[in-house]
């Protein structure tokens, strides 16, 4: 039970941090990613499962679907393509909280997920809408790290997560070397 609580505080907590910016304007690169990235002004493709796979050969390809679904769904509403963001470091939140589980009790874990909520690394990715990229490849980067740890079944998963993290920002790549680190402490 305390599991949840902690999930639901920490997902409390990174929304609240972030609330601010979901009104927020469009600014530096994310005016880039809206003149130039001709994925993000296109708006006649749909936003389906079906166009993702169409989209996966490409660089970064799952953050310029998201950019696009955002452009179909939402325009030029900034809380449109803001909320994603703020979502995504909630959820990655949580999960960091799962991560840190693996080592300490629930409320270290918890206290270890609330810093990463709000640590000032994180003030740079989360109102940027460029940076979603980033947020994307931190979600799966824990995710697979998650599954990695879960073991058994759960390992089937991290190439999937893996692919998804590479298909997001290539970053994603120092999970190989935190796994064998993780691996290697036993």
């Amino acid at each position: 039970m305390t599991e949840i609580i902690w999930c639901l505080v920490i997902f409390a907590v990174a929304v609240l941090a972030y609330i601010n910016c979901l009104r927020g304007e469009f600014v530096f690169d994310d005016l880039l990613i809206l003149e130039s990235n001709r994925h993000a002004k296109e708006t006649k493709m749909g936003a389906s499962f079906r166009d993702l796979l169409n989209w996966m050969h490409g660089k970064r390809a799952l953050s310029l679907w998201t950019f696009r679904v955002s452009m179909v769904r939402h325009g030029m509403n900034t809380l449109g393509w803001h909320l994603p963001s703020v979502l995504l470091h909630a959820l990655t939140s949580d999960i960091v909280f799962f991560i840190l589980g693996y080592w300490f009790e629930d409320t270290a874990a918890g206290l270890g997920a609330l810093i990463y909520t709000v640590h000032p690394l994180a003030t740079a990715a989360v109102p940027y809408i460029s940076s979603r990229s980033s947020m994307l490849s931190s979600l799966f980067h824990m995710l697979t790290l998650l599954a990695f740890l879960a073991g058994d079944y759960w390992l089937l998963i991290t190439p999937i997560t893996g692919y998804l993290g590479w298909k997001s920002k290539e970053e994603i790549i120092n999970c190989l070397p935190v796994m064998a680190i993780v691996y290697w402490l036993g």
